[in-house]
């Protein structure tokens, strides 16, 4: 058999699944023509199907010192580099693939994605542009572009681009499934699980599909669907700790779920993507003075376009004792990130930045107490932390939860959504209970919106629920259907983005009794028309099994109190701890009889209203929920007794 037979046979072995015995036709054809340019290319690419990249790096090579010309061969070479997150390698073979074809569309394209992983934006921008002139129908260009413009956070763009990609190649998945995620984003949730169950059908085994259509069904109120959907994304990828990210931290959301469910969800996502990381942790060597300023890490979630909690403690913090460095998904500028960005010393992109890189920059800096605000969210770090970067790591914020990682010492908390001893054996940290609150709302994050609104039109007194939809479940409508059952005269307002959610409430609410024309959705609206939204609302109804926060305190200063309901998980106890501190604790029920009565009493009494919307604003300002000093002062207390415990241990 000759050469060209050989490759011949070998191409067939593959094309019939036969990698073994292809892998050997090459080897042998090698061993007789060892300055076979076409031989070693095609052993390079068969090791890399079979995920062998770091062995086909060598025969890319050898192809090309037979062949110095040989443009498949370093196209060839920097995908295997990209493979192994070698993307600076990458760009300089794909740039010599482009020395030889300047105008070669793939070549253009793939230093493109070179420079997106390097998470060079701009430069992988023109490179798709580039293309796009050299062929205008070439539809890798177009869905390439609409991920670099999200992410420099130009959803319009990328819409805009991922539609082009549908329109030029309408069998193509990864536009649907990327266009399913901005449109969620944007709110438009029943487009968006659309497109995801489009771009299944088109790739069945498209694990990204399938987790962000658990997203677009989590946030229209089916937990339960969601979970299959992430447990079929985890088992097409089975080593994207994503996936499994998604399964941990839904559960908290899911009525079904007992809190040995949640553990086990967190055991199993440690045991999977942690426990194997431990082979990098290395000693830390920070300067051990006991009262030297030390240096904290905060790691942001993706999106810091809602209120959130932080600003506070950023302004608040003592820059003489903390020197403090922001890990974020925003750039500098940004403007999520401004009102963050600010109070920091440090500000640090991480955006394309791999777990272990990320690691190593932490301990580059000399981080002595690394904080995650994300945990098992979008954009978490914990394979990061996994690895130990900084001597004291702690939990905090994301959600009143566990991380699962023996890696994290602590979590923030307080005794009224943690109790001495209540949920303890549930995680892996040690609960750290802050004496007041585990969190500070933000009087500049809520604005100035007036509390008191226009006179309603509407004469029925109105219920409702802004809450995220995701909270909404059939255990919830039962006990709302309750309250609004026993004034027939109610009306309930949701903040429900999904045509399908939407059907779901209308669907189980008249189960019980309750017509359609008793209820109100609203879609996902900007902060200033959200907020004006409580001016058509007398009474919240609170969520369970994950009760409101951000969505409560926005209520309470805006005057509309919040009928909550105690939970058995610490997720379920917030609105305990709210009301603990603003000395308003008969707004929280210990049961589904009292959430009833209580709701329903508020309802008539509308004296008690007129008071509540008077002075709850004022409560929330006099209380510890919005002393910034002073919750700044019990965090960072807490902060220096973990470093005398770390360097006395």
């Amino acid at each position: 058999m000759d050469w060209q037979q050989a490759l011949i046979s070998a191409r067939q072995k593959i094309s019939a699944g036969q990698y073994a015995e292809a892998e050997s036709i090459y080897r042998r054809l090698i061993g007789n023509q060892p300055n076979c340019a076409e031989a070693h290319n095609d052993l390079g690419n068969l090791l890399c199907a079979m995920g062998r990249h770091e062995e086909a790096l060598a025969y890319y090579q050898r192809a090309l010192a037979a062949q110095p010309k040989y443009f498949d061969a370093y196209i060839n070479l920097g995908n295997a580099l990209r493979a192994l997150k070698r993307s600076d390698q990458a760009a300089t073979a794909y740039q010599k693939a482009l020395q030889l074809d300047p105008l070669n569309v793939i070549a253009i394209t793939n230093l493109g994605t070179a420079f997106y992983d390097q998470w060079r934006l701009k430069e992988a921008i023109a490179c798709y542009t580039q293309a796009m002139s050299v062929k205008p129908d070439y539809v890798p260009a177009y869905y390439n572009l609409g991920t670099a413009l999200e992410g420099l956070g130009n959803r319009e763009g990328a819409a805009a681009a991922y539609e082009k990609a549908i329109r030029l190649d309408p069998r193509m998945a990864g536009p649907h499934c990327n266009l399913g995620g901005i449109l969620m984003t944007a709110g438009r949730v029943d487009e968006a699980l659309g497109l995801c169950r489009k771009a299944i059908e088109l790739n069945p085994r498209f694990a990204e599909a399938h987790g962000n259509l658990g997203n677009a069904l989590w946030l229209s109120g089916r937990s339960d669907l969601a979970v299959d959907s992430y447990r079929r994304a985890a088992e097409l990828a089975p080593n994207n700790p994503a996936f499994v990210n998604n399964i941990s931290f839904i559960s908290y959301f899911d009525p079904r779920a007992t809190i040995d469910t949640v553990r086990r969800a967190n055991e199993l996502w440690n045991m999977r993507f942690a426990e194997p990381q431990k082979a990098f942790i290395r000693p830390n060597d920070n300067d051990r003075s006991p009262e030297r300023r030390l240096r904290i890490g905060y790691i942001f979630p993706h999106n810091h376009d809602h209120p959130c909690f932080m600003p506070p403690l950023l302004r608040n913090h003592d820059s003489q004792k903390f020197e403090i460095y922001c890990y974020t998904y925003l750039a500098a500028g940004d403007t999520g990130s401004l009102r963050l960005q600010q109070p920091a010393h440090q500000w640090r992109t991480i955006r394309g930045m791999s777990d272990a890189d990320f690691a190593a920059q932490v301990r580059g800096d000399r981080i002595d107490i690394l904080v995650d605000l994300v945990l098992h969210m979008n954009g978490s770090r914990l394979v990061a932390l996994a690895r130990k970067p900084a001597p004291i790591q702690v939990a905090y914020l994301a959600y009143p939860g566990t991380t699962g990682l023996s890696a994290m010492d602590y979590r923030f908390t307080d005794g009224f959504v943690d109790p001495p001893g209540m949920f303890d054996d549930c995680y892996t940290e040690t609960s750290i209970r802050l004496p007041r609150t585990f969190a500070c709302y933000d009087q500049a994050e809520t604005g100035t919106a007036d509390q008191t609104g226009l006179e309603r039109k509407k004469a029925d007194l109105t219920f409702g629920s802004l809450n995220n939809f995701s909270k909404v479940n059939e255990p919830v409508l039962d006990l709302w259907a309750r309250v609004l059952n026993a004034l027939p005269q109610s009306r309930l307002r949701l903040l429900a983005p999904s045509r399908e959610g939407r059907n779901f409430v209308i669907a189980h609410l008249a189960r019980h009794g309750v017509e359609a024309s008793r209820l109100d959705f609203v879609p996902k609206q900007n902060r200033p028309n959200y907020l004006a939204e409580f001016h058509q609302i007398d009474v919240c109804l609170d969520t369970l099994p994950y009760c409101g926060h951000t969505t409560t305190l926005d209520a309470l200063w805006m005057g509309v109190p919040v009928v909550t309901r105690v939970g058995s998980t610490a997720a379920g106890r917030v609105g305990w701890s709210v009301y603990n501190n603003l000395n308003l604790t008969e707004l929280a029920a210990e049961n589904d009889e009292q959430f009833v009565r209580i709701a329903v009493e508020l309802a008539n009494d509308q004296a008690r209203r007129s008071e509540l919307k008077r002075t709850l604003r004022r409560r929330l300002q006099d209380s510890p929920v919005m002393d910034g000093p002073a919750f700044a002062r019990d965090i960072e207390a807490a902060y220096r007794d973990f470093w005398r415990r770390w360097i006395g241990g």
